[in-house]
């Protein structure tokens, strides 16, 4: 009687014997599965970092894509209105005895707004002013925001948002003036710092009404990243949190504002200490508008020649480049230089 062989189907993850008899294993053992899952893990602890910072550098660039619109637009405002630079504000009362008020744009997210005028209270601050001139496309200066956060889904209803909290500021105090309503029996529109001295009693120019009078626009600030922050020291971040529209020097006439850590003394409640903190770190001493860079951490700026670029806090702390009129005065080099405010 005959034998019939049987042959048996392989089994993944089974073993079987060679023909001189030794067991061959045809699968992975525990110890070598927790290896490769070790080297995995270590990949991709090595590689998620790099494309992190892809993707921080790309929304950068964009970023500095739609300053540069903004500054273009800055431009053409210029040209349409006899070389006056952009206001950065124009209180209410201004506006009113100069007879100027300002419309949105026909159709926002299906509203119909023919001829309705922008409240003064939010056409004082710079953006709505410049909006037409960017095509009226708001997310030029709402990029930063998170999509759940984004005005635009009803910019008619945000419109406050939008005019005070862009992603830029603008240096609007020393360039197209922060215009008020003086005091006294005969009150006037003026521009702050309209009669300003410097230490030793000159009477200075300090603010630039004119595109065309900006001595150095290669080396002038006119709009950079900034965010709206209380006293203490802050690191760069979160992106999304809010902007501010004014963009505010070191030193606003004679009033410190902000500094690098270290360079004076921390204000009680600060979370770090004198001097810790790294390049893009701000000590705030004063509420204020600071150039806290979002996604890389350094701010993006657009100067008055047209060009943009990123730059550290310690780089914007030089004085000379956000006051038109900045100079040495005796051993005071003009990055250090102040003015009166009045």
């Amino acid at each position: 009687m005959s034998h019939v062989k049987r042959s048996f189907p392989y089994r993944p993850g089974s073993s079987c014997r060679s023909h001189d008899g030794h067991v061959l294993r045809t699968g992975f053992s525990l110890i070598e599965l927790v290896i490769v899952i070790a080297i995995i893990a270590a990949l991709l602890a090595l590689t998620l970092p790099a494309l992190r910072g892809v993707h921080l550098r790309s929304k950068k660039t964009r970023e500095l894509s739609n300053l540069r619109q903004v500054g273009v637009a800055w431009f053409l405002y210029a040209q349409d209105n006899n070389d006056s630079a952009l206001p950065g504000f124009l209180d209410s009362q201004v506006q009113t005895v100069w007879d100027v008020s300002y419309k949105y744009p026909n159709i926002i997210a299906g509203r119909n707004l023919v001829d309705e005028n922008i409240p003064q209270d939010i056409a004082a601050p710079w953006p709505w002013r410049l909006f037409a001139y960017m095509n009226n496309e708001p997310m030029i200066l709402q990029q930063h925001l998170d999509e759940s956060d984004m005005v635009t889904q009803d910019l008619y209803e945000n419109a406050d948002s939008f005019a005070l909290q862009p992603a830029f500021g603008y240096n609007g105090y020393y360039i197209g003036g922060f215009w008020e309503m003086t005091s006294g029996s005969s009150p006037r529109p003026s521009f702050r710092f309209a009669s300003s001295h410097n230490t030793k009693g000159k009477l200075v120019n300090v603010v630039a009404r004119s595109p065309s009078t900006i001595r150095f626009s290669d080396k002038m600030l006119v709009f950079c990243s900034t965010t709206k922050r209380d006293p203490g020291l802050y690191h760069p971040g979160p992106s999304d949190v809010p902007g501010f529209h004014l963009a505010v020097p070191p030193v606003l006439a004679e009033e410190a504002r902000w500094q690098m850590p270290g360079q004076g003394n921390i204000r009680p409640g600060s979370e770090l200490q004198p001097g810790v903190g790294d390049v893009y770190s701000v000590e705030v001493l004063r509420q204020s508008a600071v150039p806290l860079g979002r996604y890389t951490g350094a701010a993006a700026v657009f100067y008055a020649d047209g060009h943009t670029d990123v730059q550290t806090p310690g780089a914007l702390s030089d004085q000379s480049i956000w006051i038109p009129g900045a100079e040495q005065v005796d051993e005071v080099p003009a990055r250090k230089f102040t003015h009166t405010d009045s």
